[in-house]
């Protein structure tokens, strides 16, 4: 997503932190990377909520990293471990499933891992995942709704277009490769790409609802 926003004002409790409308009909889960709830995320969650979204994001760290700490952020959120933040997200879901009339999760990075693994629940509208290198460790996964997946043109890891061909395969779920590199959707990262994060606000927007 692109733009200059406001940060929401956040509202925390249990961990949670919350933007937008809570008596909005729609809702999402906003999962943040291995840095934490930072400004990233506060931005995304502004726009959301923007869009008339009742935004609620875990904390899964308790903390928050700069990007020059990435190799101490991602001991963290390894530690942590992709498995039990899911389980956490899916505990706020359940929360949440009265409260709202469709419920989406949108994740970043780890975060996009963490979505795609909840993918495979029923009770979510959809799930959008920017950059989710991870998913490669969970190829069995089979969606019960809708998925929208937004890669880089390269990662350093892995190709590219291998992993966007066998996900592809799987029935409901979109896969768009956008220029740019790992984090181009994020414009306080150096590898922020303009183009790519308005051609992926696009694609969100239309995926939840045109909203």
């Amino acid at each position: 997503m692109s733009g200059e926003h406001r940060s929401p004002a956040w509202e925390k409790a249990a961990g949670i932190y919350r933007a937008g409308d809570a008596d909005a009909a729609d809702a999402v889960i906003l999962l943040h990377e291995i840095y934490g709830i930072n400004g990233h995320m506060a931005d995304t969650a502004a726009r959301l909520a923007a869009q008339g979204l009742a935004v609620y994001c875990p904390d899964l760290l308790g903390t928050a990293y700069g990007y020059e700490q990435e190799a101490a952020a991602y001991a963290h959120y390894m530690k942590v471990g992709f498995e039990t933040a899911a389980a956490e997200a899916a505990a706020l879901a359940a929360r949440l499933a009265g409260r709202c009339r469709r419920l989406y999760l949108v994740g970043y990075s780890a975060g996009a891992t963490v979505a795609w693994l909840l993918s495979g629940r029923p009770g979510f509208a959809g799930a959008v995942g920017y950059y989710g290198s991870r998913i490669r460790d969970y190829p069995g996964v089979t969606p019960a709704g809708p998925v929208l997946l937004l890669f880089p043109q390269s990662e350093e890891a892995f190709s590219v277009p291998d992993l966007v061909g066998k996900l592809a395969a799987k029935d409901g779920v979109q896969v768009h490769v956008l220029p740019g590199r790992h984090g181009f959707a994020d414009r306080r990262s150096p590898n922020y790409d303009a183009a790519a994060a308005r051609a992926a606000d696009a694609l969100v927007r239309t995926f939840l609802g045109g909203k």
